[in-house]
């Protein structure tokens, strides 16, 4: 069982913030605009926008990350995911990111 699950990398910062929000047309547009990275991918954060990614299931905001894939199959390719989604890589261990930097609520304000 892996604990880092498949994560989709958008095209668009939009598309990824609609696409988290619950609009979008149909599966086969997040299809056409997206390539699913598996578990133990690695990139490069080159881009933040704060606190856009809202979703419906979720009190919080996350930030839009600007990403280039620097390993497996898609390396090279830039895009666009949620900070909820990004785990830190830190002296060889896998671990959760500090969410408390980027964990704010529909109005801004910084969540315990």
């Amino acid at each position: 069982m892996s604990t880092d699950p498949d994560v989709f990398i958008f095209d668009s910062r939009l598309r990824l913030v609609d696409y988290e929000a619950g609009r979008f047309d149909n599966v086969q547009s997040v299809i056409n605009h997206t390539v699913l990275a598996r578990p133990g991918t690695h990139a490069i954060v080159a881009m933040c926008e704060r606190s856009v990614v809202k979703t419906n299931y979720n009190p919080e905001s996350f930030d839009a990350l600007g990403i280039k894939i620097t390993s497996g199959q898609y390396k090279g390719r830039w895009g666009w995911v949620s900070s909820e989604d990004v785990h830190l890589v830190a002296e060889g261990v896998l671990s959760n990111r500090s969410k408390d930097k980027t964990r704010t609520d529909a109005g801004g304000s910084k969540l315990p």
